[in-house]
């Protein structure tokens, strides 16, 4: 996944865009992060493993949110309702098999 969302950020000269593969939560790309902002975050955590409540209460804290980012999330279906720090906006939600995709906005 990652070479493929490297090949077609190249195709479309996007030089503004990050592709990281890291855990969201880590020192090291908190380091790599400070004083960055992004628009657009994708979270795939591994499922049952608490990862999205723990990982979103990170970036609502983190400073990388930029104003009214998007956040999408894919999770196991079972999550639901989202637990999503309170002041964030589900703008849209659905299920495909065992996942569930959801698109968030952040304040």
């Amino acid at each position: 996944v990652i070479k493929q969302l490297q090949s077609t950020a190249q195709k479309l000269s996007a030089n503004t865009l990050h592709i990281l593969r890291e855990d969201a939560t880590s020192c090291s790309l908190q380091k790599k992060l400070t004083g960055q902002q992004f628009t657009l975050i994708f979270l795939d955590p591994p499922f049952n493993k608490n990862l999205i409540v723990t990982t979103c209460a990170w970036l609502a804290t983190s400073g990388l949110l930029a104003p009214k980012a998007l956040i999408y999330i894919e999770a196991e279906r079972e999550l639901l309702p989202l637990p999503l720090p309170e002041n964030w906006q589900v703008l849209k939600s659905k299920i495909a098999g065992q996942v569930g995709y959801h698109l968030i906005r952040a304040p």
